[in-house]
């Protein structure tokens, strides 16, 4: 697997929302029109529809970071969409809001059982502390974590996130022995996709996840689990939908109490 599928939605809808009009957004439109065949597609109807050239196809692949099409084209599975769909069981409104309601309360409370008081000062202390800092995160993190970087302005505080082209962006490219990276990884899923990519890389090394596999004491200097149980996988998606944005709250608050500027 390529670690850049994890990180494939934000990549096309960064350049559908970035708007400007060239190749990359015919070519990146036309795919998200057709994400649900796109492993059918040739290149050929590709620069049909799309309007455009080969080599503009090739060239974008390669911005997002697959070496062609067809590589491109074997990343699309489930692994790319916020949700895995297939373990969801649809209801009625009035029964999901109550199923859902508990779910979200047994996971705050596992949360609050795990990740301590100290913890939370732990992680924002060394937000503090490192003039660089890089969040790292998978399509279903992105928006919390831009979120918290949005918050952490109000103490002056700027911090970088990488949810796409992982192994092609610049931030990650030049990290050094002064950065911290925090990788978030609800179910663990793409913390061990980028396990080996990441132990080349140098910095301090942070991961938080509901994931136990041993294999991450041998790259990162701090582990935090958010949950009490081992989660391998979060099929009713309520550790990632809602527990990291409850997490990363937490840390927020934490952080701004103790760093924002008095006035």
């Amino acid at each position: 697997m390529n670690i850049n599928n994890f990180g494939l939605l934000n990549t096309l809808f960064g350049i559908i929302n970035n708007g400007e009009q060239d190749n990359d957004y015919a070519v990146a439109a036309f795919l998200l029109r057709n994400i649900d065949r796109v492993k059918d597609l040739s290149v050929n109807e590709v620069i049909d529809q799309a309007y455009t050239t080969r080599s503009a196809v090739r060239r974008f692949c390669q911005r997002i970071g697959y070496e062609n099409f067809s590589q491109f084209k074997q990343s699309i599975t489930q692994i790319i969409f916020p949700s895995n769909l297939t373990y969801r069981q649809f209801s009625t409104i009035h029964d999901y809001r109550k199923q859902r309601s508990f779910e979200i309360q047994t996971m705050v409370d596992d949360i609050n059982t795990v990740m301590t008081d100290e913890q939370i000062g732990e992680i924002a202390t060394l937000l503090h502390q490192y003039e660089r800092v890089i969040l790292v995160c998978a399509n279903n993190s992105s928006g919390d974590l831009v979120r918290f970087q949005q918050e952490l302005l109000f103490a002056n505080k700027i911090v970088s996130v990488v949810s796409d082209s992982y192994t092609a962006n610049n931030s990650l490219n030049a990290v050094d022995e002064e950065t911290l990276l925090l990788l978030v990884s609800t179910s663990g899923t793409f913390a061990l996709e980028a396990n080996q990519w990441l132990q080349s890389l140098p910095g301090h090394k942070i991961l938080i996840t509901g994931n136990t596999d041993p294999r991450f004491k041998q790259t990162y200097d701090q582990i935090y689990w958010i949950s009490q149980q081992h989660i391998e996988n979060d099929f009713s998606g309520v550790y990632g939908k809602y527990g990291m944005t409850y997490l990363f709250d937490l840390i927020a608050e934490y952080y701004l109490f103790q760093f924002m500027p008095k006035k």
